[in-house]
């Protein structure tokens, strides 16, 4: 990857129908890897599992215009909304989706999205469950990865390639 891209991993979603409470998380990685920034939001009075996976990656996508990242590349483990996006025309039903999604794309200056192996994700996923499953509710942005999560990032960080 050339040293301007950033590669996004996660937009990962958790979701528990019980308490309708979802999380997310987002991991910004260099052209190394390495983690440079990652964020975990809490949503509420979530329906379903697609409502969760829709605001998570609508609300990534805002997070990197307002970072200033020009040259991302979104790493989805979600087949269905990753083809919903780059082939729309099969997907009718879905119109007002693609279109809060692509609104907010057409801000990033260059953006390729690409479906990731969930493994590979791993680390976003546990930060987006902590929502949900272990009550932090609290939304922030950070340098780097979580310590807690430092083993996970670091694994990733040896599996990562474009």
């Amino acid at each position: 990857m050339n040293r301007g891209w950033k590669r996004i991993k996660g937009r990962k979603h958790y979701w528990t129908k019980c308490n309708q409470l979802g999380g997310g998380a987002w991991a910004i990685r260099d052209h190394k890897g390495k983690v440079v920034l990652h964020s975990r939001k809490a949503f509420y009075m979530i329906r379903n599992l697609h409502e969760v996976k829709l605001k998570v990656l609508v609300w990534a996508i805002e997070s990197i215009t307002d970072h200033h990242f020009n040259r991302v590349i979104f790493a989805k483990d979600d087949g269905d909304l990753t083809q919903m996006i780059l082939r729309p025309k099969p997907w009718p039903n879905f119109k007002g989706e693609i279109w809060l999604i692509m609104n907010r794309l057409v801000r990033i200056e260059w953006w390729r999205l690409v479906k990731e192996n969930r493994d590979n994700n791993r680390g976003a996923f546990l930060i987006a469950q902590s929502v949900a499953k272990g009550g932090h509710l609290s939304s922030y942005v950070a340098t780097g990865g979580p310590r807690w999560l430092h083993d996970f990032f670091e694994n990733e960080e040896t599996l990562f390639s474009v």
